[in-house]
């Protein structure tokens, strides 16, 4: 995949990103996703879907550069794809797919329907992640992704570590997993959840949350007040963007 500047390539996943960021990580010491944002043409929509399927197909299959394919529900950005490429590493992408015959096939048959967007690189923090003991066993092929703007890091991480403690102490059966945006930037998008669901039933399921009880439970009444204002003191803005997966465009089956 080669986006519309130099040396740039080709997104949730994330955290992809995101949970094609649910293919599960190679034997490495960090787990890193890189995704873009395509705005698809009006009127392109099909022949977009067909070049992207057999890019991916042809050049992102299989190891650190399989890549899979969301399409965005809500927010400034629905309506467009999210393509994401992972697990993988820095060192691995000096070896990434690039030049004849990846490079032309891009830019005249994804370009050809598409505008190419953001492009971002995001690591997975397993230290705030919070896993369920018993995954489910259905699909969880829609996501829910929170950007926070953080304004505070050490707080921000402090913070998110108390939640993954009152989650494990919840047991609740679905996992969040957090990534740490990479390079600097002001675009509000420093740290990204990742949230999967097998359908919108699961919103309706969930009913009213009883987090702080759990929360008092777990590290005491007084750490609640503190939470609430180092949470606020760490956070500047968040935004949910909900994501498909499309798994008939992505370079191989996600592995469930």
């Amino acid at each position: 995949m080669k986006t519309s500047f130099p040396l740039s390539i080709a997104a949730c996943t994330m955290l992809a990103f995101s949970v094609a960021m649910s293919t599960g990580a190679a034997a490495q010491d960090y787990v890193l996703y890189e995704t873009q944002y395509v705005k698809v043409l009006p009127g392109h929509a099909s022949a977009m879907n067909e070049a992207m399927a057999a890019h991916n197909q042809a050049f992102h299959a299989e190891g650190p550069y399989t890549a899979q394919v969301y399409f965005i529900i809500n927010g400034p950005r629905a309506g467009q794809l999210s393509w994401v490429m992972g697990p993988t590493t820095w060192t691995a992408m000096d070896s990434r797919p690039a030049g004849e015959p990846h490079d032309p096939d891009w830019t005249d048959n994804i370009l050809a329907h598409g505008e190419a967007g953001l492009t971002e690189y995001w690591i997975l923090n397993p230290d705030l992640s919070y896993t369920p003991e018993t995954p489910p066993e259905a699909p969880q092929n829609l996501l829910m992704v929170r950007f926070f703007e953080v304004a505070d890091n050490a707080l921000f991480v402090k913070v998110q570590r108390q939640i993954k403690e009152v989650r494990a102490t919840m047991k609740i059966p679905r996992a969040r997993t957090m990534y740490r945006k990479q390079f600097m930037s002001r675009d509000g998008r420093d740290w990204a959840i990742v949230v999967p669901y097998t359908g919108w039933a699961e919103l309706d399921e969930d009913g009213p949350s009883n987090f702080q009880e759990a929360f008092v439970e777990t590290h005491g009444q007084a750490a609640w007040s503190t939470f609430q204002e180092e949470f606020a003191a760490a956070v500047v803005s968040r935004a949910d963007e909900w994501r498909q997966l499309v798994p008939e465009l992505g370079g191989a089956p996600i592995n469930q």
